[in-house]
């Protein structure tokens, strides 16, 4: 625990003994404990003490009085009390005690006046962090501000109405420091630390020879300092990422600062708007999200956000639901953090109706099969705290989404505008993981309070896994089965973009995947296979007449018929190819490579093209057989992906 500023008082006889550490000059105490134990009846003095970092303690106390009268709430005891000082000469005493509201002159605890603030003859232009006019006040003077400070209190010296707890920083310099932990009080100077500990006294036989010293009396306990803006930010985040999850944060920006996002969460006048963003084009597993707060009464965004992820299930729809979440944690978060009262928290929107509906249902169960699960587990979770509570925390609502292309955005609604420029965070969040990739740290992107997920190539599996399950027990087999019977090398196989592949059969009807397991299986009906399975005479190709017709032959039969089909296939995949999502160069070598049937490498043809050739090679390794059955190289993605990135034409299709 902290140490806690102090007033005191010194005397002798006392049982504290003072230890001296010249070296330590920090701002937190580091106790060091000589000896303890309670001698007699010294024992029953109390250091005026403050705590200075207890947790979450990020109130400050009210002022009681300004040099005007001023009726101003305690927070301790919601009393009110009216203060002024008496008269023009009597404000040379608050300045000369540097004291211009009863917190600076009331004791730690907030309950009596410090009675030191009161004498004449002591010099206290240190205990300021400003810089005071000097003031000489007459005896007259101090008399009047004795008098004043006695309607404040009661005979025995406790004020009339106590002061409660910190809410904001004070300019008053506390020197003096009470750590309850190790029973120990320090004094901190400018240039050193003075320890004092409790010297112990359990019979004769454990006493310990201490050299004699100064000593001091403690008078009370306070409640914690309010720590500055900054403190509390560091303090808030940390206590963020205890609930892990940290990539979602990573790009926040708060223009006013924490204590206006989190004023607009107290008093409910937040407007938090989502939007997603997914381009399947460039890279179909990883979609992002902007978000924002937006404070009616400040009519400001306070809070900016987004955030990118790579998962298998991704889309536009999980992005708005990503959205959705960082939301509802946020403020989550933030009401445990600083114990806001339950009530109303704003109005969230978002263009994505079924996603919105999704975010404020309460369910007692996500079946395992459901899409998202682990967000919808997470929300439900968050709904569960206030599973007591009669009133829903947020008002939902639907937005229509990119109105500014429909409309002028003179035209366009508050919320639409806000809709707009989170379309343009997920955007930007999504084109920055596409260009720099998601960092390592954040591989295995949890969410936060989530405690299981699982992990593979792919990214994260966010549903029923079934499927990413049998094709990795499939590509296993695969492998296996192309190195053992059809001669394939483990290199070979593993250059394949089989990721890619899948993907592109997915929309196909099944017969034509039969068809193509048959082709690159050669377990097709060629003439070689149809005399083995059906005792047939004829194994010559029925086209050209080739003897021992093979799989491979269809790709290589010199027919004429077959060659003008080919040629007219190839044609419409170069028309295809030379749309603005490839590269004009590199369709064109593609078009050839194909054309020449295998008699040229494709590296022969990339020559002058230096970023073509690590693909060249690769797909080279591979073979031209394999290209025409969908076997491309990796290196072929990463050709394509910059292309879309930086190229104008693609920008305007994706």
């Amino acid at each position: 625990m902290a140490a806690k500023p102090t007033n005191t008082t010194t005397h002798s006889g006392s049982s504290l003994t003072i230890c001296m550490d010249v070296k330590s000059s920090t701002a937190q105490l580091r106790p060091r404990i000589v000896s303890r134990s309670i001698c007699g009846a010294n024992n029953e003095g109390s250091v005026c003490c403050l705590a200075a970092d207890e947790p979450r303690s990020v109130d400050r106390r009210f002022s009681c009085f300004d040099d005007v009268s001023r009726q101003l709430d305690y927070e301790r005891d919601h009393a009110t009390i009216n203060g002024a000082v008496a008269t023009i000469d009597g404000s040379r005493c608050t300045k000369c005690r540097s004291s211009v509201r009863l917190r600076l002159i009331a004791s730690a605890d907030g309950r009596r006046v410090d009675p030191t603030r009161a004498l004449p003859d002591v010099d206290y232009s240190a205990t300021s962090a400003f810089d005071w006019p000097i003031e000489r006040p007459s005896a007259a003077d101090w008399r009047i501000w004795q008098a004043f400070l006695q309607r404040l209190t009661l005979p025995d010296g406790t004020l009339l109405r106590t002061l409660g707890k910190w809410l904001y920083p004070s300019h008053r310099k506390w020197e003096w420091f009470y750590d309850p932990v190790s029973d120990t009080i320090t004094r901190r100077l400018e240039d050193r630390q003075d320890l004092y500990c409790l010297c112990p006294d359990d019979g004769p036989s454990t006493r310990q020879a201490i050299d004699a010293g100064e000593t001091i009396q403690r008078l009370a306990a306070g409640p914690p300092l309010a720590v500055t803006a900054s403190e509390c930010q560091e303090s808030f985040f940390e206590f963020l990422r205890t609930w892990k999850g940290e990539w979602m944060w990573e790009d926040l920006h708060m223009p006013l600062g924490l204590d206006a996002v989190v004023s607009s969460i107290r008093n409910g006048s937040a407007i938090y708007v989502t939007d997603g963003s997914y381009m399947r084009t460039l890279d179909p597993l990883i979609d992002g999200a902007g978000w924002l707060i937006y404070c009616r009464t400040a009519r400001r965004i306070v809070l900016k956000g987004s955030m990118a992820e790579r998962n298998s299930n991704a889309g536009s729809y999980r992005g708005e639901l990503l959205g959705l979440l960082a939301i509802h944690l946020w403020v989550a978060a933030v009401e445990e953090f600083y114990r806001l009262e339950e009530g109303p928290r704003g109005l969230i929107a978002c263009d994505n109706l079924g996603a919105l509906n999704k975010a404020q249902l309460r369910r007692k169960k996500i079946r395992a099969g459901a899409k998202h699960s682990d967000i919808l587990r997470v929300l439900r979770r968050l709904h569960n705290r206030r599973r007591g509570c009669k009133w829903q925390a947020f008002e939902y609502k639907h937005v229509y989404g990119h109105q500014d292309q429909l409309r002028l955005w003179s035209r366009l609604t508050l919320l639409e505008k806000l809709n707009c420029k989170c379309d343009s965070l997920a955007k930007a969040a999504v084109s920055r993981a596409l260009r720099e990739g998601i960092p390592i740290t954040n591989a295995r992107q949890l969410l936060p309070s989530e405690s299981v997920a699982v992990f593979y190539n792919k990214g994260k599996l966010s549903s029923e896994c079934g499927d990413d399950i049998r094709y990795q027990v499939g590509r296993v087999k695969a492998r296996q089965f192309y190195v053992t019977q059809l001669g394939w090398s483990g290199a070979a196989f593993d250059q394949v973009d089989w990721e890619a592949r899948d993907h592109a059969l997915r929309g196909k009807p099944d017969m034509f995947k039969t068809w193509l397991a048959k082709q690159t299986s050669t377990f097709c009906a060629t003439g070689l296979n149809m005399v083995r399975w059906f005792d047939s005479e004829v194994s010559e190709c029925p086209n050209c007449g080739a003897p021992d017709e093979r799989a491979s032959h269809l790709l290589h039969c010199p027919d004429p018929g077959r060659f003008r089909l080919f040629r007219d296939r190839l044609q419409e995949l170069g028309e295809w190819l030379r749309k603005p999502h490839t590269d004009p160069i590199l369709a064109d070598i593609l078009e050839q490579y194909i054309f020449h049937r295998g008699e040229k490498t494709l590296a022969s043809l990339c020559q002058g093209r230096q970023e073509f050739l690590k693909f060249a090679h690769a797909q080279d390794f591979i073979g031209w057989d394999h290209f025409l059955e969908g076997k491309i190289a990796l290196e072929l993605t990463p050709l394509l992906r910059d292309h879309l990135l930086f190229d104008t034409r693609a920008m305007d299709l994706s």
